[in-house]
């Protein structure tokens, strides 16, 4: 049992940074602060997710005023992991004080979480709001923000609920310079072509092909499963529609569900 006056362990932890996995020690994060540690059991689970952690994220600002200098997640989980729960729960931006939603990926990029300034340009990634505890409700949209970490491409998010202002009436898609593209798989080959990108590295022509088959069964045939699962079946439909309309009136929720659910396949 900790009690009071007890020294916290000087050993070394792991975490995600801008150039990747790097060890930090707990003297760093400790010695001669006044911090708040709490831990996450289980990344991506109900209650960790969804009502664990965003308490501390949403108290962040409370704490700091109190004289509080860290809020601290502390979890078993691998640091890739807890990146994505970062991600979808906006919690870096929120425990560390910075002022929007940026990443970078795992090589070294310039990444800034304060005004850039007359810095490079950063690809903003235009998708749905995170939900559920997930980086995002849409496959298409985790897709596109796994790419751009796996490029090591650093990007902001920005965040829609039309996907109608999409390039192409959906969502995601991405603004990289003065270039505005849409859907994923174009978002692929843009990353591809202008920056230079392999994703199938290493891969051999025989391997590529079996990686190619297996993403289009996905997203053209096991991507309707979900959507059926999501929109059709009842007891799912609540869920959905409470939490992708949660802005919306309750009395219009049942106009605007019943049109879109007939015209889904």
């Amino acid at each position: 049992m900790i009690k009071v006056g007890d020294r916290i362990p000087s050993v070394k932890l792991k975490h995600m940074t801008s150039d990747g996995i790097k060890e930090i020690a707990t003297d760093e994060i400790f010695k001669g602060k006044k911090v708040v540690l709490f831990a996450l059991p289980g990344a991506f689970t109900p209650t960790c997710s969804a009502k664990h952690l965003p308490g501390f994220v949403q108290k962040a600002a409370d704490l700091k005023g109190k004289g509080v200098d860290t809020v601290a997640c502390l979890s078993v989980n691998d640091a890739w992991r807890l990146r994505g729960v970062e991600c979808g729960s906006r919690a870096e931006s929120a425990l560390a004080g910075a002022n929007s939603e940026r990443r970078a990926g795992p090589t070294p990029r310039p990444f800034y979480c304060e005004d850039r300034g007359g810095g490079p340009p950063m690809i903003k990634l235009i998708q749905f709001p995170r939900m559920f505890g997930l980086p995002n409700p849409s496959p298409f949209c985790t897709k596109v923000e796994v790419l751009l970490k796996m490029a090591g491409l650093a990007y902001e998010c920005e965040f829609l609920t039309n996907p109608g202002k999409g390039p192409k009436g959906k969502l995601p898609a991405i603004r990289d310079d003065d270039e505005i593209i849409g859907d994923s798989e174009l978002i692929r080959w843009h990353l591809e072509l202008k920056h230079g990108v392999d994703f199938d590295k290493g891969l051999s022509p025989h391997e590529r092909a079996i990686g190619h088959a297996i993403a289009r069964m996905a997203e053209e045939r096991t991507y309707w499963v979900m959507v059926y699962s999501r929109w059709i079946e009842d007891a799912n439909w609540r869920v959905f529609r409470d939490t992708l309309f949660a802005s919306v009136p309750g009395f219009l929720r049942g106009v605007i569900g019943p049109p879109i659910r007939a015209a889904d396949p």
